[in-house]
């Protein structure tokens, strides 16, 4: 059974702002790759007020850094609102993330993309 390090961080405050929905995931040469919704509240969002972002770690997430927008924008992105990213190693050594695309006003799509 392999044992897993617990630990309390923090890995990116900003009391202006939601951040919310975190994950995390580590690639094959050790990095932590965090993924996280930024938004102006909780539910419901504003649209364009709402960003997916991600930061590194090379210190197992006692430190993050390379703190970035998620640098895609799907088609009909300013209908949508990001909700919940997940992230997933892929055998490969790729980063899957998947994505809730959320709205009040249009039916919901999910978001799929591989590093």
């Amino acid at each position: 059974m392999k044992t897993i390090k617990q630990f309390t961080t923090t890995i990116r405050r900003d009391a202006t702002r939601y951040l919310s929905f975190p994950d995390v995931v580590k690639t094959t040469s050790g990095k932590l790759v965090c993924a996280f919704r930024n938004s102006d509240r909780h539910y419901p969002p504003t649209r364009l007020e709402t960003y997916l972002e991600l930061m590194d770690s090379t210190d197992e997430g006692k430190t993050w850094h390379n703190h970035r927008q998620f640098p895609h924008n799907p088609k009909g992105r300013e209908q949508y609102s990001w909700h919940c990213p997940r992230l997933t190693l892929m055998k490969d050594g790729r980063i899957a993330l998947l994505c809730d695309l959320g709205s009040t006003e249009v039916k919901p799509e999910i978001y799929l993309c591989f590093s």
